[in-house]
């Protein structure tokens, strides 16, 4: 199946959700998630998604395809030795799960007077294999880092989620983090986006109300 139909089948699901008139999902908020992709397939779809957004999940392969006419996100595990190379090339990083991470881009921000978006990772089900902080957590890490940087904006939630088991497990765990969400977003207006949901699950997650999602498999398959 070509990209272009995969984008059509994408979006005819999206306007298949229910959705309340204030609610609409922007197409724009559609992470295309490049892992492993050649610039040639980005540029493709490119062509067809507009406007778009790409996210590289391993800082060296985003150092070796960054091309700043196009938008990037920053959605995969971090280094902190790794962060020279997303600073000011980012829109937002991601997957910010330490405060040594935040000190970092503090430092590179200040020293060349940037400013970097970073989304708080939430490892919503409590996985020790995989980064992010457990959602109990995520309040005291929001608090811990919002007044502490001046050249970091806070500006959404990266939710992390198991393998979809079944509908009724992973929406469990989207609803949960859609409350998390709007506790952090009653208090600071910044923190505006839920990047929640992937190929496998991005409908759960649209019901759930996700405002953003991370999209590989379901764009570049076959």
């Amino acid at each position: 199946m070509s990209i272009e139909k995969n984008i059509a089948i994408i979006k005819e699901n999206i306007n298949n959700v229910g959705f309340n008139d204030n609610e609409k999902f922007d197409i724009s908020n559609i992470i295309i998630a490049s892992k492993n992709q050649p610039i040639e397939r980005i540029r493709e779809v490119n062509q067809i998604l507009k406007p778009n957004v790409f996210g590289e999940n391993i800082a060296q392969e985003f150092r070796a395809k960054y091309d700043s006419s196009y938008t990037w996100d920053f959605i995969g595990r971090l280094q902190t030795n790794k962060i020279k190379y997303l600073v000011a090339k980012t829109r937002y990083i991601q997957s910010i799960d330490s405060r040594d991470q935040c000190v970092e881009i503090e430092r590179i921000c200040r020293n060349n007077n940037l400013s970097q978006g970073i989304f708080i990772e939430v490892n919503a089900g409590k996985e020790l294999n995989k980064g992010g902080i457990f959602p109990n957590d995520v309040m005291s890490f929001y608090e811990s880092i919002r007044d502490s940087f001046k050249f970091i904006t806070i500006e959404g939630l990266m939710i992390v989620a198991p393998k979809k088991l079944d509908g009724y497990y992973i929406k469990d765990t989207f609803f949960h983090a859609k409350d998390l969400f709007d506790s952090l977003n009653l208090i600071d207006k910044n923190i505006k986006y839920l990047s929640m949901g992937m190929s496998e699950d991005y409908i759960e997650a649209l019901e759930c109300g996700s405002n953003m999602l991370r999209l590989g498999r379901a764009i570049f398959k076959d």
